[in-house]
């Protein structure tokens, strides 16, 4: 009887081992989710400037392109082998 009572300790004493390890895993995991989740959402707005920087760097390229273009069509580019 008494190898009884210790072995229903024992059983017992591991579930609750087993208990706490998973209330452990589930804690660290939803950690680890909060943490990827603000990491995620912090890239997101890097990553949103860095492209609107870009944005505007290619609008002003544009509008180098554009005004080269438009002083090409115009007299002030036009050159003598280009008037036939």
């Amino acid at each position: 009887m008494q190898e009884g009572i210790k072995e229903q300790q024992r059983l017992v004493s591991q579930n609750e081992v087993v208990a706490a390890a998973n209330a452990e895993s589930t804690r660290l995991v939803d950690t680890a989710h909060a943490e990827a989740d603000r990491l995620r959402g912090e890239c997101d707005i890097y990553v949103d400037n860095k492209l609107a920087e870009f944005e505007e760097f290619l609008n002003g390229t544009l509008r180098s392109v554009g005004r080269g273009r438009h002083q090409l069509r115009t007299a002030a580019g036009t050159h003598d082998y280009a008037v036939r």
